[in-house]
C-alpha cells in the first residue's frame, strides 16, 4: 500500500508539473518573467529542506538567481504601476529587525553567515516591488507553489527511504508516516496545504484539481495532526468570511483579530506550557523562555540559538522565534505586518486569501511558519504573505481565460477609471 500511496503521488506531481509548464505558455511574457522568481524560490526552499540537504552555497546562489530575475523583470515593466505600501514594508522590516540584532549579537560570526542573513533581507524586498510595482498576483503564487509540490512529489519516488516508522507519538494508517523527500513527513504536509490553498487562485481547473488531489493525499499519508488541525481552521475560517460577503465591517473585524490573537496565543503556549506538551514541545519552548532572560525587548539573536540553547534550530513556534530572535521589537512589526496581511485578505471577493492566512497563523503556533531571515523550507510561506499585502498597490492584467475565477481582490481604480469599466490596458 505505500508503494501504491508513492506512486500516486508521483503521477499526480508529474501532471501538475505538465500543467504548469501549459499554464505558463499561455501567459504573456511579463508574466512569465515575474513568475520565473517565485518558481525558482518555492523550488530551491523546499529542496533546502529536503533529504538532499544542499550546502549552503546552494541556497545562497538559488537566492542570488532569485534577486536577479526580480531586477529582470522589474526591468521589463513599461511603466510603474503601483508603489510598496506601509504593509509590504513593514514585512521587510520583521526580517531587518532580526538581522540587525543577530549581527548585533553574534558579533564573531563569519562574513559567510553574516551574508547568509542579509540575503533574505535583500530578497525580500525585491520580491516586495515586483508585488507592489508589477502584475504579481496570488495566481502567480498559486502556480509557482504548484510548481514546487510537483517536484518533490515526483522526488518522493527516488529517495531511499519516503516513509518514516511509526512513533510513540502517531502512527499513519498505512503502518508508516508518508515522509517523501523530507526527513520529517510534517513538512510535506505543510506544504501540501499551502499549494492546496493557494490553487483555488489559479484559472486552470485541471491544475487546481491535479493540486488538491495529490495534496489530501500527502495529508492523510503523512499523518500530521498540526497540517490537518491547521487547514480545518483555515476551512472554518473561509466558510465564514464567505458568508459574511455582503459584511465587509465582520469581515474587517476578523482580519483585524485574527493576527493579535493568534499572537498572544503562540506566547501564552510558550509561557505556560510543560515540558511534556504537545509532543515535548514544551520542553524546548521552555528552555527558549528561560535564554531569553531579561533580554525580552530585542532577543537573543537567532543564531545563538544553536550555541546556547539546542544544537538543532527547531523552535516549534513562530512567537518563540520573533521573541529570542528579535525581541519584542520583532514581535510587533511582525504582527503589525500580519494584521496589514489580514486586512488586505478580507478584501478579497470570497475567504480564500483570509483562510491562507489563517492557517499560517495556527502554523505557527506549534511550529516555525516562516523565519524571514532564514533561507530554509519556511522561506515559502513569506512569499503569499507579501503579495497578498501589496493587494491594494498593484494593479491585475486584464482577465483572460486562464486567470483566477474565483477570487479577485477589490484593486483600486486607475485616477479617471469608471467604477464599471474594465482595466486599463
Amino acid at each position: 500500500m505505500m508503494l501504491t500511496v508513492t506512486l500516486a503521488t508521483s503521477l499526480l506531481g508529474s501532471f501538475i508539473l505538465l500543467r504548469v509548464l501549459v499554464t505558463l505558455r499561455q501567459k504573456d511574457a511579463l508574466e512569465r518573467f515575474a513568475i520565473a522568481p517565485l518558481i525558482v524560490l518555492t523550488t530551491f526552499s523546499c529542496l533546502s529542506e529536503s533529504v538532499l540537504n544542499p550546502p549552503q552555497s546552494f541556497r545562497i546562489a538559488s537566492c542570488l538567481l532569485v534577486v536577479a530575475l526580480c531586477v529582470l523583470a522589474l526591468a521589463q515593466q513599461s511603466e510603474a504601476e503601483g508603489q510598496a505600501s506601509v504593509g509590504v514594508l513593514t514585512g521587510v522590516g520583521v526580517a531587518l529587525v532580526l538581522f540587525a540584532v543577530n549581527v548585533s549579537m553574534a558579533p564573531d560570526a563569519s562574513l559567510t553567515l553574516v551574508f547568509g542573513r542579509l540575503l533574505p533581507c535583500i530578497m525580500w524586498a525585491f520580491i516586495a516591488m515586483l508585488a507592489a510595482t508589477s502584475r504579481l498576483n496570488m495566481s502567480h503564487v498559486g502556480i509557482a507553489l504548484a510548481w514546487a509540490l510537483g517536484v518533490t512529489a515526483v522526488l518522493s519516488l527516488f529517495v531511499a527511504n519516503a516513509w518514516e516508522p511509526c512513533s510513540k507519538f502517531k502512527c499513519g494508517q498505512f503502518g508508516g508516516l508518508f515522509s517523501g523527500p523530507f526527513s520529517s513527513g510534517n513538512y510535506f504536509a505543510r506544504l501540501a496545504c499551502l499549494a492546496i490553498l493557494c490553487a483555488v487562485f489559479v484559472g486552470d481547473q485541471r491544475l487546481q484539481k491535479s493540486v488538491i488531489a495529490c495534496g489530501l493525499i500527502i495529508l492523510y499519508a503523512t499523518e500530521s495532526r498540526t497540517s490537518q488541525l491547521a487547514l480545518l481552521l483555515a476551512l472554518a475560517v473561509w466558510y465564514v468570511t464567505t458568508r459574511l460577503r455582503s459584511a465587509p465591517l465582520a469581515r474587517d473585524l476578523i482580519s483585524r483579530t485574527l493576527p493579535i490573537l493568534a499572537v498572544l496565543a503562540g506566547i501564552w503556549l510558550i509561557y505556560s506550557a510543560e515540558p511534556s506538551s504537545f509532543s515535548n514541545r514544551g520542553y524546548i519552548w521552555t528552555l527558549g523562555r528561560n535564554g531569553i532572560g531579561d533580554d525580552w525587548w530585542f532577543g537573543k539573536g537567532i543564531d545563538t540559538w544553536t550555541t546556547d540553547i539546542l544544537a538543532r534550530n527547531f523552535m516549534h513556534s513562530e512567537a518563540l522565534l520573533l521573541l529570542y530572535g528579535g525581541g519584542v521589537v520583532a514581535l510587533a512589526f511582525y504582527c503589525t505586518f500580519m494584521t496589514v496581511v489580514g486586512r488586505r485578505a478580507a478584501r478579497f471577493q470570497s475567504g480564500s486569501a483570509l483562510a491562507l492566512v489563517a492557517f499560517i497563523l495556527v502554523l505557527g503556533l506549534t511550529e516555525i511558519a516562516w523565519n524571514p531571515i532564514g533561507l530554509d523550507g519556511t522561506t515559502l510561506f513569506g512569499l503569499p504573505l507579501l503579495v497578498i499585502a501589496a493587494t491594494t498597490s498593484a494593479h491585475p492584467p486584464a482577465i483572460r481565460g486562464d486567470e483566477p475565477l474565483g477570487d479577485r481582490p477589490n484593486w483600486p481604480l486607475r485616477t479617471g477609471q469608471a467604477p464599471d469599466s474594465k482595466p486599463t490596458p
